[in-house]
């Protein structure tokens, strides 16, 4: 996100404009319809570009959410490249997938009351209004005294060697109690 551009509200994608609607609750509606396993993939396809407001010819439709998801809703972050002191590139680090420390659905509450502690923000105020984009930024910067950057250190929490044993029980035991139920 730059502070320079406005926040996206149209999109081209093979030499045609489209317009789109990103606000936060619609997102996480989409999401929420991507995961729906009662639905058809043409009916999540079809309630999708109803919830953003995509109107495009039926054949394009995959190509432009997969776009839409690419782009704006999950960016895939830049990859990183390492030097060594000479400047040469260093070989890339195996990077196991880290575990998530988020569930949109399972910790909307907690998200919700952080918002409001730290924002004084009610996200149930802000459909149709805040921006997929702002919710993103504002929900990565949420200080640590919220209680969803609490649960999500927990989730992350690895144990280093100086943790003491009751410690480490305490912390598994959190771990497990604040684990994202598949």
């Amino acid at each position: 996100m730059l502070l320079n551009h406005g926040l996206p509200t149209s999109f081209e994608y093979e030499g045609r404009e489209y317009s789109f609607n990103l606000s936060f609750d619609r997102v996480l509606d989409v999401i929420e319809v991507k995961e729906d396993s009662d639905l058809t993939y043409e009916d999540k396809m079809d309630v999708i570009f109803e919830i953003l407001q995509i109107k495009c010819d039926y054949q394009d439709r995959e190509r432009i959410l997969n776009h839409v998801f690419d782009e704006f809703i999950v960016p895939k972050s830049e990859e990183h490249i390492e030097y060594d002191l000479k400047g040469n590139v260093m070989p890339k680090r195996e990077n196991p997938e880290e575990e998530s420390t988020l569930s949109f659905t399972q910790d909307a509450g907690l998200i919700y009351a952080s918002f409001r502690q730290a924002y004084n923000i009610n996200l149930f105020n802000e459909y149709d209004n805040l921006h997929w984009f702002e919710f993103i930024e504002l929900l990565n910067g949420l200080p640590e005294s919220t209680a969803l950057s609490q649960v999500r250190h927990i989730r992350s929490w690895k144990p280093s060697k100086g943790d003491t044993a009751e410690y480490k029980n305490k912390m598994m035991s959190l771990k497990e109690q604040f684990r994202i139920i598949k």
